[in-house]
């Protein structure tokens, strides 16, 4: 046992480490306004699976998996269920979730660079004419 609880330190400081990667890093999936261009001419089919699925879903799911591994670990163990059944289950729904979100922020950060008006700026407006 003493080496289960050295693994599962290890693993709650990996889980830490990663944590504070990402929340000191922002993650934009529109990217930069000088990226524009770019990201433009990637097409929106072809935007959405890695700027949204791979970009956002991937880190989002691993970050959830090795945060959530001991408890579900012990939660398999609790409920007399094979371990790597469980655990594939939980990763399965996880990752479908993970993707669903993923496609919607891709499609959200795909209509946010399409649009006319990039976040933060303001249009210019034209003046409106006197009846």
């Amino acid at each position: 046992m003493p080496q289960m609880s050295r693994f599962r330190e290890a693993l709650e400081d990996a889980c830490k480490a990663v944590e504070i990667v990402l929340l000191r890093k922002y993650y934009d999936p529109a990217g930069q306004a000088q990226d524009e261009p770019r990201l433009r001419g990637m097409g929106k089919w072809r935007f959405i699976p890695f700027r949204g699925i791979v970009g956002f879903s991937v880190p989002m799911f691993l970050f959830l998996a090795l945060s959530d591994l001991s408890e579900n670990i012990q939660t398999a163990h609790a409920f007399h269920h094979p371990m790597v059944r469980y655990l594939l289950g939980h990763w399965l729904a996880g990752f479908c979730m993970t993707a669903s979100v993923g496609f919607v922020v891709g499609l959200l950060a795909w209509r946010r660079i399409v649009s006319d008006v990039w976040p933060g700026t303001h249009p210019t407006l034209s003046p409106v004419p006197s009846p």
